[in-house]
């Protein structure tokens, strides 16, 4: 019994240390945390004010437009070719031949029409990509210039949604649920951004 005892101290002083060495190490880690140099950047908020997207929105649609008019001026060449076929004789030899270019050139419509559809998600691919590329770069560099420890991206907090999975959906991919504004260097990088533009021009 008086064994029994014993180990129930032993055990009881045992757990008691490993408590204090928990709470201690907890401290610590605390104590560590208030010395870090931590920022949040908007990152919707820097993307829509990054004067290259307007640029590139403009390169996009204007190529777009382009390829428009190309599509158009093949539809209008192959109603004139139908057209035309309409007036032939039928079984002609003109018309036969007529029938097959108006073939071949339906074929060539689609496959350019196919073309076009994978040369637009290529050009909005790599329009995205330059642009997350040039806001992850200059922040980053401004992290390391500024010895900052850490920072985090802060979106806008949208509980709005009619749909249930779109709700959901804001809340979970919210990251940073408050911040002082003393924290937020949202604008910084958007004019560092903007600044390194203009100078790409010059």
């Amino acid at each position: 019994m008086r064994i029994g005892k014993i180990m129930l101290i032993v055990i009881l002083l045992s757990f008691l240390v490993a408590l204090g060495r928990n709470f201690s190490s907890v401290k610590a880690a605390g104590e560590a945390g208030t010395s870090l140099k931590i920022a949040v950047v908007n990152i919707e908020e820097v993307f829509n004010h990054y004067q290259k997207r307007a640029l590139l929105d403009e390169d996009l649609a204007a190529w777009q437009s382009d390829r428009q008019k190309e599509m158009e001026a093949k539809r209008k060449e192959l109603k004139t070719l139908q057209a035309r076929i309409e007036n032939l004789a039928p079984g002609s030899e003109e018309r036969i031949k007529a029938e097959e270019e108006l073939f071949k050139k339906r074929l060539g419509l689609d496959t350019s029409r196919q073309l076009i559809l994978k040369q637009a998600e290529k050009k909005q691919l790599d329009y995205f990509r330059e642009i997350w590329q040039d806001i992850y770069f200059v922040i980053a560099r401004y992290g390391a210039e500024e010895g900052f420890d850490l920072i985090l991206k802060s979106d806008e907090r949208r509980l709005d949604s009619l749909l249930f999975t779109e709700l959901q959906y804001n809340i979970h991919r919210t990251l940073v649920l408050y911040n002082s504004s003393q924290v937020d260097i949202s604008q910084k990088i958007i004019d560092l951004l903007n600044a390194a533009m203009e100078s790409e021009k010059e």
